[in-house]
Order: structure tokens, then C-alpha cells, then sequence
């Protein structure tokens, strides 16, 4: 667990830092254990005689968390056994004296955001001598406490009373008496509303222990020249974000310089400084014991020779997020023992002629070109760093960078932590970590770069590698970046592309410890990967896709103290068990099955085990619960399943046969007349008679025109010259399928009349007619090797396009139709025509052959 922890600390660190800093350099992100997990709990059972309306939670991390509603308004009466305690978010008005009796071996306790919470009786602290970090923020109505509320509190050295009700430091001071906290070490209360801090508003404190004071964002604009006088242990005060000019601050340092308090960190950012520090507060800090400034978040846009005057105890100097774009070669020559230098979040182009100062040890540049009104890339010119001699932490990650090249880091020999964490890079010339023999960090999270076999050559002594989130999908033995990088034991390749990993992939990593490769694609392992990792005691490899745990990965795994094989889809079946269940007996290796057990890994597969977790499921089926043999499995798998999928394509198959029949109808009309050709019953000898047809003509028309059908047929059929029509209606037999008689009815009439209407359009069976006319047509062009003047259509009112099938419309555009007109003295020609149209030739030319 002691490497995990190291490899979170070296994440953090390379993260955003935020405006505070630790006292010291370089400014480590603390590392801080999640207090709980809403999906991880145990509840503790509460004396309801007592209290109703609260809820208690026993968490892993040795934490007891208490909340509640509006009907929480008394402390809970529970048996606590943890170290750590916490309760928020109640109705509790008063902290009685007695109510935290039962609590004396709390480490740690919080009581936050308890809105009504006005007051804590003196003496509720007395059995709590074991207490070092105490809580109490964000309760509004709590405005002041009482003097020995605090008693008992020994051993106490942090206190958190952040954002309560204080609107005046004697309403605090006075319990912070060292006669009550005799070994404090911090205090904060920011976010209170003092606005004024008199003379002897400490002075209750005097001679206290108290090394850091936090004062920020409590709306101070006006402090006492004298008031830090009785703090006679003060290291570092923190005063940003408040209303206070830089005369009140220069008096501040003077006088507190004067009578010997000992500060060494003031924090003044975000106080309104514009254009340069006030060379009046700068002379003051000169001449005082402060070593490290921070003046983050004002505005200095140009940093110049005369901005600093000589301050030759500076060692730390905060610059973060001031708006800086420039920084003048020789800006911090007054600054000879400066040894870390934050320039985070400022505007700079490239690496500052500036900042090259040979004593440095540690720089932070990130974040200084994704202004996205400031576009273009972050500069490293050549032999940039070639000074920094000295420089062992070089933060550059949150930069557009592009190109990382052979000669960019040159003289950097000492440097220990690199950053390019989300530096845009998508080129790393190889050996260019070359000059970096003694790098041990190296963060390279969120690129996108290849890699190759000397990507990471020189770097003899790299421990910790973060590849996370780079887009790696494949690393090819023969390319193997990690081959010259054996003293490597923190391995990150959490969320890249990954599907598959060689075993030859590690076989040069015999110090690896950790290695991270979760959120990929990996899918369930073969072969052994880990034969040369005798030391590797963590792996993370949650969010990939597992399906079941192979022989070689139990293998792999059994010497692990940690594991994370967590949100993967695991089937938990008999044939996926059959290794798990082989290796266990051949092992009985009952240590893997609690590292396994420490994150929970549940069942995707089959549905009963939804809920359960891959080794409740493999219990099961050891102790007979879940019923099923290996060879029936696999039965079922040869021939049950392909039966069930055949039987599954039939029905299918049958169900698109119904409603697809006329379409197939159709397409076997269309065979029939490919393979045995539609003939006109025309032979050689009688080649020009037309009575071997029954009708004349074919009629096909919608039923809403059924009137005009009935005039058509009288006109046609009782005057000369007599023809014979075939309408469904009347000519078809009761009884035969439509769609063939149709199809019979088409092939037996020498002409076909379409009566295009709108509700013929609309029409799906007039529509699949159409389809049946026009193959019937091109056929009959085939054969005699003439076009085809056998349809006639007849268009009867508007038609709309929109309803028109391609076919209707094509035929429309290509062929002369005879439009019936509603005046009856045009209806005589129509008839005429119509008839001439339909009369039977007297000869017949170019018949087939």
C-alpha cells in the first residue's frame, strides 16, 4: 500500500496547484484519504429514546459519519469505535457538555454545516486528550465561544473554524488560550467576518505555540500595526483575499519585525496589487525574517529590473495567476538565494529569460498558453535550460508545447520531477530524456505522441512513469520503450487504447511495484506477463474486459497485496470457471481471495448473478448451489444453440414470407419470364393474326374510379369496333388468387389501359399493377425488337407527383396519355381517339423470329 500512496502523491503533485502552498518548499500537494464511500457503509443503530431523525454510518476508513433533517435536533446516543468522527448537517442547537463522553478516543472530529448550532458548552473537550484535528466550519449561528470550551485539548494541533458566525476576534480568542491548547501548531479562521483586528485582539493567545494563522477571505480592512506582537511563535500568516492596503501590511511586518515574531511565510494574494508590488511592503518583507512570499492572483503584467528590490532571504516566491506575459532577463537578480519560483496561470509565450536563475530548484511554468484569447504554443528553445545547473523540479504540463526535442533539455542533470502532464505534445525526438540521467518522475498523462524503443533512453534511474491517457493501443516488442528503464517501479498506462499486452512486454522491469492499466481494452490473458516481476505488489487494472480469469492471470496475480480487477465484464458460468476452478484446487491459495475481496467484482453474466460478486458466484458452483456440468455446457454450445438459432431464422424467414408475399409473387413472375421468355402466341405461320389474344385490352384503375370503368367498358364493348375488355371485376373467377390472374390477364390482352387517377397513385395494388405492366412491356420489346406500343394510359383529374411511384412517373414523362376532359363536347374525340388507339392492326411487322 506504501507504493500506491507514493504514486498518488507523485499524481497530485504534478495537478493544478491551488492558490495555497505548504509552509515550506518544494510545495508538496498533501496527500488526503477520502473520508467515505456513499456505496461502501455499515449503519449504526440509535437510541431512539433519545433522538429520532438522525442517521449514523460506520464507514471503512475508520470513520463514523452522523447526519440528518429537521427532526435531528439532539447529539445521537451511539457506541462509536472508530478514531475518526464526523456529524453535519443537523438541527442541533446546543452541544451539551456530556454529549462527546463516550467519544474519548476520537484522533479526529468534525462538526460542520449544523445550521442552528449557536452554542458549545464549556468542558464537552475534557475526556478528548487524545484529539489532534479538530473541525468546527460552516456553522452559521455559532458566533462565539465560550472560554474553556476548548479545555481538555491537549494534544490538539489543528483547528478548522472556517466560515461560522465570528464577527469579532475576542469572541474567539480568548478559548484559544495556550492555557487550553497548549500544542496547537494551526488555526484557521477564514471566511469569518473580523473586518477589524484591534491591538490586543491576540493578545489572550500570547506566548501560545501557534505556528500558522489563517485569516483569508474574512473581510479585513484594517489590522493593528502591533496585533501579531503577543504570537510570539507565528511561522506563517495567510491574509488573502481581504480589503487591507499595502501601508497597513508594511506596519504589520514592521512592527511585528520590531518585536521579534518570527514570521517566516506571509500569503498576499488576491489583495488588488496592480502594475508592480509596492516597493514600500517589498522593503518592509526585506528587512524582515519572512523567506517566502506569495502574491498570487494580482497583476503584474511585466516583470522588470526595478520590481524587486534586494531581498537576499527570499527563498520562495508565489506568482501564480498575476496576468505575467513578460519577465525581463536580469528581474530577479535581487533575489541571489531564490530557490523555488510558482508562475503557473500567467500568460508567458516561452521560458523566460528571467527565471534562469542558477541557484533554483524548483520552477513551475504550467498553465501558461490555454488562455484561448492568447492561441499559439509554449516556446522550449534549444539549451533553454542549460543554466538551471541545480534545478530539481521543472513543472510544464498545461502548455501547448508540440515538440519535445534531443537538445530541449540539456543541462538539466539534477532535475528529479518532470511535468508535461496535458502539454499538447505530439512529437518526442528519441534520446531526448537523454541529459535527464537522474530523473525519477516523469509525468507525460494526456498526449499524444509514438512511442519507440529510445523514447525513454538515459533515464537509468526513473521510478515513476505516467503514460495515463496518451492513446497507446499497441507497443510492438521490437519498439519497446521500457527496455533501457530498469530501475522503473511505478508503471501508469490507466486509460489508453490497449486491447492486448505482450508477454515481453515487462520482461525488462524487475523493480516494478505498481502497474496501472485500468480503463483500457484489455480482454482476459493467456500467457504469463509477470515472470520478471518479483516485486510487483499492486495492479490496477478496473474498467477493461475481462471475461473470466485465466489460469495464467491467477498465476500473475497470487503474490499481489493489491488488486483491482473491478468493473470488468465478468460471465460467471461453468465454462468460464473451469480455470478458476483448476487453479483453487491445485493452489489453495486463500490470500489471492482476499485481495480479490478488497474491491468487489461483480457478474455481468448470466442474469441471476447480476448482483453478486465473481467469487460469491464461484462458491456456488463449488458447493453444488448453481447446477451445471462442463461437458453438458459445452453440449449446449454445439448443438442446443445452433438448433435454437435455426429455428429462430425460419420463423423469421416465415414471417417475412407473409408479409412480403406479393413482392415474391413479383419476383417469381420476373424469374419465370427470364428463364422462359413471355411469348405473344405468335408463330411463323400466323404471324399476323391478332386472335390468339382473348382480350384486347386490359384494364387496371383504382376502385374509386369504378363510374368512368363502367362508362369506359359500354363505350367500348357496344360500338364498332366491338372490343372485348378485361375488367376484374367481372371477367376474374371467384375463387383464383388475385395477384396470378392478374399476371394471366396481363399476358392474355393485347393492350393494357392504366386509369391514372390521384387514388390509382395512392393505390398500393395499383402501384404493384404498374410494376407487372411495364416488365410485361419491356419484355415484349425484347422479343419483336420494337417499341412497344401496347399501353395506353388515361389520365383521369390532378395527379399528384408526390404520390407517384418512380415507375408511374417515368411512364408519364415518356409516353403520350389521352386526359379525359369533363365538357361532353370533347368527349366524343376522346372516344374516337381511344377507339383508333385500340382498333386491331390488319397486319403485324417485325414479329419475332
Amino acid at each position: 500500500m506504501s507504493q500506491v500512496i507514493i504514486l498518488l502523491l507523485f499524481l497530485l503533485s504534478f495537478a493544478k496547484p491551488e492558490v495555497e502552498t505548504n509552509l515550506y518548499p518544494p510545495p508538496w500537494t498533501k496527500f488526503k484519504h477520502q473520508i467515505y464511500d456513499d456505496k461502501n457503509f455499515e449503519e449504526i443503530e440509535i437510541n431512539e429514546n433519545y433522538t429520532k431523525g438522525c442517521f449514523c454510518r460506520k464507514y471503512p476508513k475508520n470513520w463514523t459519519i452522523c447526519f440528518g433533517n429537521d427532526s435531528c435536533q439532539k447529539f445521537p446516543r451511539i457506541i462509536v469505535n472508530t478514531t475518526n468522527f464526523k456529524i453535519h448537517t443537523t438541527m442541533i442547537q446546543i452541544l451539551h457538555k456530556n454529549d462527546f463522553k463516550d467519544l474519548s478516543q476520537l484522533y479526529s472530529l468534525n462538526v460542520e454545516g449544523n445550521t442552528l448550532l449557536s452554542v458549545i458548552e464549556p468542558g464537552i473537550f475534557s475526556d478528548m486528550s487524545d484529539l489532534t484535528n479538530v473541525s468546527i466550519s460552516f456553522n452559521p449561528n455559532l458566533k462565539t465561544l465560550h472560554e474553556g470550551v476548548f479545555e481538555g485539548l491537549v494534544n490538539l494541533k489543528e483547528l478548522f473554524l472556517v466560515k461560522n458566525g465570528f464577527q469579532s476576534m475576542v469572541s474567539v480568542s480568548a478559548s484559544l488560550s495556550p492555557k487550553y491548547l497548549p500544542n496547537i501548531l494551526k488555526i484557521s479562521l477564514s471566511e469569518n467576518l473580523f473586518r477589524k483586528i484591534g491591538k490586543d485582539d491576540f493578545e489572550p493567545m500570547r506566548n501560545s505555540t501557534l505556528r500558522e494563522l489563517n485569516l483569508v477571505l474574512c473581510q479585513i480592512d484594517y489590522m493593528h500595526s502591533e496585533c501579531l506582537t503577543p504570537l510570539t511563535n507565528l511561522a506563517a500568516i495567510r491574509l488573502g483575499e481581504n480589503f487591507l492596503n499595502a501601508s497597513i501590511i508594511t506596519e504589520l511586518i514592521t512592527d511585528s519585525t520590531k518585536h521579534e515574531v518570527p514570521l517566516q511565510f506571509i500569503n498576499l494574494y488576491g489583495l488588488g496589487f496592480r502594475k508592480c508590488p509596492p516597493k514600500v511592503l517589498l522593503k518592509a518583507i526585506s528587512q524582515s525574517t519572512i523567506t517566502q512570499l506569495c502574491l498570487a492572483r494580482n497583476q503584474f503584467e511585466v516583470i522588470t529590473n526595478d520590481t524587486f528590490p534586494p531581498m537576499p532571504s527570499l527563498k520562495y516566491l508565489d506568482l501564480r495567476e498575476v496576468l505575467a506575459r513578460d519577465i525581463t532577463s536580469g528581474a530577479l537578480l535581487s533575489l541571489p538565494n531564490l530557490r523555488t519560483l510558482l508562475l503557473s496561470g500567467n500568460n508567458l509565450s516561452s521560458v523566460p529569460n528571467g527565471v534562469l536563475l542558477e541557484e533554483l530548484t524548483y520552477l513551475d511554468l504550467s498553465s501558461n498558453s490555454l488562455n484561448p484569447s492568447l492561441p499559439g504554443y509554449f516556446s522550449l528553445q534549444t539549451n533553454k535550460f542549460i543554466k538551471l545547473k541545480k534545478l530539481k523540479y521543472l513543472n510544464l504540463s498545461y502548455n501547448r508545447i508540440l515538440n519535445i526535442y534531443r537538445s530541449t533539455f540539456n543541462g538539466l542533470a539534477k532535475l528529479r520531477v518532470l511535468g508535461l502532464k496535458n502539454a499538447s505534445i505530439h512529437t518526442i525526438a528519441d534520446y531526448a530524456f537523454s541529459p535527464l540521467s537522474n530523473l525519477l518522475v516523469l509525468n507525460l498523462e494526456n498526449n499524444r505522441f509514438e512511442l519507440s524503443r529510445h523514447t525513454f533512453t538515459g533515464l537509468n534511474n526513473l521510478q515513476v512513469l505516467l503514460l495515463g491517457g496518451c492513446g497507446i493501443s499497441n507497443i510492438l516488442p521490437d519498439e519497446n520503450p521500457f527496455y533501457n528503464i530498469s530501475s522503473l517501479s511505478h508503471l501508469c498506462l490507466e486509460n489508453n487504447n490497449l486491447k492486448t499486452l505482450s508477454p515481453d512486454l515487462l520482461v525488462s522491469l524487475p523493480n516494478l511495484a505498481t502497474f496501472d492499466i485500468s480503463k483500457n481494452y484489455i480482454t482476459s490473458w493467456e500467457e504469463p506477463l509477470f515472470t520478471n516481476q518479483n516485486k510487483l505488489s499492486v495492479v490496477l487494472a478496473s474498467y477493461n474486459k475481462f471475461s473470466h480469469l485465466t489460469i495464467s492471470m491467477l498465476s500473475d496475480f497470487k503474490n499481489l497485496t493489491r488488486l483491482d480487477i473491478s468493473k470488468n465484464p465478468f460471465i460467471c458460468d461453468c465454462f468460464h470457471f473451469e480455470d478458476l476452478s483448476k487453479w483453487f484446487k491445485e493452489n489453495q491459495n486463500s490470500s489471492l481471495i482476499n485481495v480479490i475481496n478488497a474491491h468487489p467484482t461483480f457478474c455481468t453474466y448470466p442474469y441471476k448473478f447480476n448482483h453478486e460478486t465473481i467469487l460469491t458466484a464461484f462458491d456456488a458452483l463449488e458447493e453444488g448451489t448453481m447446477s451445471c456440468a462442463m461437458g453438458n455446457y459445452k453440449l449446449y454450445v454445439l448443438f442446443v444453440l445452433p438448433s435454437v438459432i435455426l429455428v429462430i431464422v425460419i420463423i423469421i424467414s416465415c414471417i417475412l414470407g407473409y408479409f412480403f408475399r406479393w413482392h415474391i409473387r413479383y419476383w417469381l413472375f420476373l424469374a419465370r419470364a427470364y428463364m422462359l421468355p413471355i411469348t405473344v402466341s405468335l408463330s411463323k405461320n400466323n404471324f399476323n393474326s391478332y386472335t390468339n389474344y382473348q382480350y384486347d385490352a386490359f384494364v387496371s384503375y383504382s376502385n374509386e374510379d369504378k363510374n368512368f370503368v363502367v362508362r369506359l367498358v359500354a363505350m367500348l364493348e357496344n360500338f364498332e369496333p366491338f372490343l372485348k375488355l378485361c375488367v376484374y371485376e367481372r371477367d376474374f373467377e371467384v375463387g383464383s388468387v388475385l395477384s396470378d390472374t392478374v399476371l394471366s390477364s396481363i399476358e392474355q390482352s393485347r393492350m393494357t389501359i392504366l386509369i391514372i387517377s390521384d387514388s390509382y397513385a395512392r393505390s398500393e395494388w395499383c402501384r404493384w399493377e404498374v410494376q407487372i405492366v411495364q416488365h410485361h412491356r419491356l419484355s415484349f420489346e425484347c422479343l419483336n425488337k420494337n417499341v412497344d406500343d401496347s399501353l395506353v394510359m388515361i389520365k383521369l383529374g390532378n395527379v399528384k407527383l408526390s404520390n407517384c411511384t418512380p415507375t408511374l412517373k417515368y411512364l408519364m414523362k415518356t409516353r403520350i396519355y389521352l386526359e379525359w376532359d369533363s365538357d361532353e363536347t370533347k368527349q366524343s374525340v376522346f372516344w374516337d381517339k381511344l377507339r383508333k388507339i385500340l382498333s386491331p392492326p390488319k397486319t403485324i411487322y417485325d414479329s419475332c423470329v
